[in-house]
């Protein structure tokens, strides 16, 4: 995979309507076990003094929000069209009771 830099502006609008449908991945490392992932519909994304800002709400019930707070770091990420079923079953299932890299 190749870093680049992008267009934070221009990329926010795709962001906000990937939200909605089919969602957009939260990534959460962990020392412990596997990262986990979770799938978002919301959010918020703008900038903050000109420094572009992204957040979102975890619920403390979500099996992710232990793993936040102990990582400090997330991402989240724009998944291609392809992987549109696996975006749905990582909000529909927890990483509690499932392996959603299986």
């Amino acid at each position: 995979m190749q870093v680049m830099s992008v267009d934070y502006g221009a990329q926010v609008a795709d962001l906000m309507a990937r939200m909605a449908k089919p969602g957009l991945l939260l990534v959460v490392p962990d020392t412990r076990r596997r990262a986990n992932v979770m799938t978002i519909g919301w959010g918020f994304f703008g900038y903050v003094w000109d420094f572009p800002m992204c957040a979102v709400m975890v619920r403390p019930s979500r099996y992710s929000y232990d793993f936040m707070n102990r990582a400090g770091v997330f991402t989240v990420n724009r998944m291609p069209d392809s992987l549109e079923k696996a975006v749905g079953r990582c909000g529909s299932v927890s990483g509690r009771d499932v392996d959603k890299y299986r």
